[in-house]
């Protein structure tokens, strides 16, 4: 659609799934810098759901260059559409975009593999945790990603409980309905 109409002479900006690139993940290194300058402390970890790779992009350039990730920031990308591995790929190709060659995302992020039954299938588990995440916060987690994402943040949490840890999810929408 986009040479059709550079064909008819308009000008067109198409941008990838999630507008994952270099600007689309610009966005999340200003959140970093916006999370920062409300909470300086930051947080001991940073859970984010994987689905284009933008986001995770964007969260952990920007944790990197703040020195957040050094300090003690843990970086955690759910992975719930794809595996560590392509993200880690997609990731730096984004870093490339944005003149970062220093850095892998495969060494200042950790990864998790969410997909579980499939990239938008849900299982019984996953759909009781949304009703009761709903029912008990009032917050909406979606069946494509940040389900399975909390989901696996709330599993990660439960390994080694500790009521001095400071976590950030960071809920990105989701596909309802999906």
């Amino acid at each position: 659609a986009a040479t059709e109409l550079e064909a008819a002479g308009r000008k067109v900006f198409a941008f990838p799934s999630g507008g994952s690139n270099a600007l689309g993940s610009w966005g999340y290194l200003e959140q970093v810098r916006e999370i920062l300058n409300t909470h300086p402390d930051f947080f001991d970890r940073v859970y984010v759901a994987v689905g284009s790779g933008g986001t995770a992009a964007g969260l952990a350039l920007g944790l990197h260059l703040s020195g957040a990730l050094a300090r003690r920031t843990k970086l955690i990308g759910m992975c719930v559409d794809d595996s560590p591995e392509v993200f880690i790929k997609k990731i730096d190709g984004i870093f490339a975009e944005l003149g970062v060659s220093d850095v892998s995302s495969g060494e200042i992020m950790t990864w998790e593999q969410r997909t579980n039954l499939g990239y938008g299938v849900s299982h019984e588990t996953e759909r009781q945790f949304i009703l009761q995440t709903a029912r008990e916060t009032g917050i909406i987690l979606d069946p494509v990603y940040t389900s399975k994402a909390a989901l696996g943040m709330v599993e990660d949490l439960a390994k080694a409980p500790d009521e001095d840890m400071n976590v950030l999810f960071v809920h990105t929408g989701g596909l309802l309905g999906a």
